[in-house]
């Protein structure tokens, strides 16, 4: 483990950003995880990997960030000393979060960059790839083996660590699972078996005896949002497939219980996300549900 950037801070020691390196020359892969300094999971599944590399000398060099927002992570908050991390890799070294942006594109480097995320505080997600929808970082998230690869449009990867990548013409890929907050093992370790098969499949290690996961490869997620404020419960978890006219959940009102909205599903797929926090607002996210 090396220190690649050191920034000091006023009343409290400097930060400090480490890099795990396993193996030399090409090809090359930087994981990267914790920008979010509440998603834990991502973090965890990142060490796994570390474990794997620690006894198995990869075919090339593989770089490993398991966590960038260290003072987040101290406190449980998702900002880097109250900025918006993910925000700052586009904007320029001109505050703190900035300089670390550039701290981490500059320690990442080879032909693929992957970053490890969780959903939001109130949101659980099924382990799943999202790429761009052509080229390399495609064909790495079709080998993580993961249940669903939601291919998205170019502008969708324009902020943040993928932005910074593409900005360069490089290929990069996010992987999520689980909530930002809460530790997910088993989330943690779906992803990073997902990881270490992408490295096989670049040359890296030797592949698993055992197939990957089926893949549902989409460009269609369809969001289901309250239309009211209330609590919902939600009747389908991550991962569960679902037909066309199931019910998704009920927005019910918080004192008594009343009936304010039934949420059906459109058309049938996997429940990508689910909000498992019940106190909803109108508009709001409840499920996510990738089409297939």
């Amino acid at each position: 483990m090396s220190v690649v950037f050191e920034l000091p801070l006023p009343l409290r020691p400097p930060y400090r950003l480490h890099r795990l390196a396993y193996g030399s020359g090409a090809p090359q892969v930087s994981v990267v995880a914790g920008i979010d300094g509440d998603e834990v999971t991502g973090m965890h599944a990142v060490n796994l990997v570390a474990g794997v590399l620690a006894v198995q000398r990869p075919s090339g060099a593989v770089y490993l960030l398991p966590c960038v927002n260290t003072p987040g992570a101290e406190t449980g908050e998702k900002t880097f000393l109250g900025e918006e991390l993910d925000a700052a890799f586009l904007g320029g070294p001109t505050s703190p979060a900035g300089r670390v942006a550039g701290a981490v594109v500059d320690a990442t480097a080879g032909e693929l960059c992957i970053e490890v995320q969780s959903g939001n505080r109130v949101t659980d997600e099924l382990p799943h790839a999202r790429t761009p929808l052509y080229g390399r970082a495609l064909e790495a998230g079709r080998a993580s083996g993961l249940p669903v690869v939601w291919k998205r449009a170019g502008k969708h990867f324009d902020g943040g660590l993928m932005g910074a990548w593409r900005a360069e013409a490089r290929p990069a890929l996010t992987l999520r699972g689980g909530q930002a907050g809460v530790l997910s093992a088993d989330a943690s370790r779906q992803l990073a078996r997902a990881i270490v098969r992408i490295l096989a499949a670049r040359g890296l290690v030797p592949p698993e005896a055992s197939a990957a996961n089926p893949v549902l490869e989409t460009d269609q997620v369809d969001e289901y949002r309250s239309s009211f404020a209330g609590f919902f419960a939600a009747e389908v978890r991550v991962g569960e497939r679902v037909r066309a006219g199931a019910v998704l959940g009920v927005v019910r009102s918080p004192i008594g219980g009343d009936t304010v909205e039934e949420v059906r599903i459109l058309r049938p797929g996997i429940v990508l996300s689910a909000r498992v926090y019940p106190l909803v607002n109108a508009r709001e996210l409840l499920v996510r549900v990738a089409v297939g």
